[in-house]
């Protein structure tokens, strides 16, 4: 799934993968290491003759072994939305190209804008759909491996009527005509909602219409037309609801514990699978997690690290396997303290997460990338220094590339998107 979750129920330093370091030129690293072989070269020419013929081993220059050529970051590119955003999305199509969906802060009228980076620049913003009333963005949207772009909104016409769900698909020429998936059961309601794929590429939509005291889950499918929502029985245990790339749905609780249970239900093709089948003592309760292509449940929080001399507010990071196994947590900030953590997801499998830390007054912006429950990367975004707030991060794997979005000012407007092509 492309999209964040829906939630049911309200030190070491890591060693950086290939990190560079600020932006070294290629032609220095060069440099020092033809200083450093022509200084090794002449050490092991003034041997004396008797001495042994022993092999000897020519350590690269520092900014030489950080180099990665399967990592590359493109320049910074500055973006101004209009009208001002409230809410924000980011997507990479098939092409590689940068999309940004969002909603205004107070500006009126409030419809859902989209804008995509092109060869010549950004094109001008684009009204998704007139739709009636106002609409908010809830999710990225699923790009699709033909390229089609799928997004679900939420939509209410005035605010005596009930929210609704609207779904709309991109196909590189424009927008199809907004179509409505679903209407909330109550006048005063949270509806949440995403659209997913099937393996045959058609449309799904699961949501969660929330009253005041409790929620019900809610599935339909798009076929022509998007059929009559039928209601999913929510199992004993459900804190979180995750739609998947088969036309499934996921459901993960703990129970009251100490500590805590977890238990796992699945759903697809109209019934259960599989239902409240415990999996261990692994908390995922006031925690934020992201379900990949495959299945992974990737499980993410901010919790206090013991550091040297006191302790900061670290980034912690585990992953449930398809199979029900857990890896170890671990701390991904080492020593320093974080905040503003994104998240994204590809299609078949990649996850990204990003964030901003502090230690000892520098600041930076990290991103990790994970193939399945393999973690693939970890980055400093360069420049992410001079940031003052993170917005978003997208991965793609076809292409390969990952994509973060940030401001340089927290008193801008002004945003900024960095791309990074991987070459696997």
């Amino acid at each position: 799934m492309q999209a964040d979750n829906l939630r049911h129920v309200n030190a070491t330093r890591l060693k950086e993968d290939g990190m560079v370091r600020g932006r070294w030129r290629i032609a220095a690293s060069i440099g020092m290491f033809v200083a450093l072989f022509l200084l090794v070269a002449g050490t092991i020419g003034a041997q004396s003759p008797d001495q042994n013929d022993n092999d000897y081993f020519v350590y690269l220059p520092l900014v030489a072994r950080e180099y990665d050529p399967t990592w590359a970051w493109r320049e910074g590119i500055t973006v101004t939305l209009t009208p001002s955003y409230g809410g924000l999305l980011m997507a990479i199509d098939r092409q590689g190209r940068v999309h940004l969906l969002w909603h205004p802060s107070f500006s009126s009228p409030k419809f859902i804008y989209h804008t995509y980076l092109s060869p010549s620049g950004w094109t001008s913003p684009t009204v998704v759909a007139p739709s009636l009333g106002s609409s908010e963005v809830l999710y990225p949207p699923v790009v699709a491996p033909d390229g089609v772009i799928h997004l679900l909104w939420r939509n209410r016409k005035t605010s005596n009527d009930p929210q609704r769900m609207l779904y709309a698909a991109f196909t590189g020429n424009g927008w199809t005509s907004e179509e409505e998936v679903f209407q909330s059961r109550f006048s005063y309601t949270y509806l949440q909602g995403m659209v997913h794929l099937d393996t045959s590429g058609v449309p799904h939509a699961t949501m969660l219409d929330c009253s005041f005291f409790y929620c019900d889950v809610y599935h339909t499918v798009r076929r022509g037309n998007w059929q009559p929502a039928i209601q999913i029985a929510l199992p004993i245990y459900s804190n979180w609801v995750w739609p998947d790339r088969w036309g499934g749905v996921h459901f993960y609780g703990n129970d009251y514990s100490d500590p805590p249970k977890l238990y796992y239900s699945y759903w697809r093709d109209g019934q259960f699978q599989t239902l409240d089948r415990f999996v261990g003592n692994l908390k995922v309760s006031g925690r934020n997690t992201q379900l990949d292509g495959q299945n992974n449940l990737h499980i993410f929080w901010t919790d206090w690290v013991p550091v040297p001399g006191g302790q900061v507010t670290g980034l912690y990071y585990q992953c449930l396997a398809q199979n029900m196994t857990a890896s170890p947590a671990e701390v991904l900030s080492g020593y320093s303290s974080v905040s503003n953590v994104v998240k994204g997801a590809g299609y078949t499998g990649w996850v990204a997460v990003a964030w901003q830390e502090t230690e000892s007054s520098v600041k930076r912006v990290r991103v990790g990338v994970w193939d399945g429950c393999s973690r693939i990367y970890l980055k400093t975004l360069p420049g992410g220094d001079s940031w003052q707030g993170l917005q978003a991060v997208s991965v793609s794997e076809n292409p390969a590339m990952v994509c973060v979005l940030g401001r340089r000012s927290s008193l801008s407007e002004v945003l900024e998107v960095t791309c990074a092509d991987i070459r696997r």
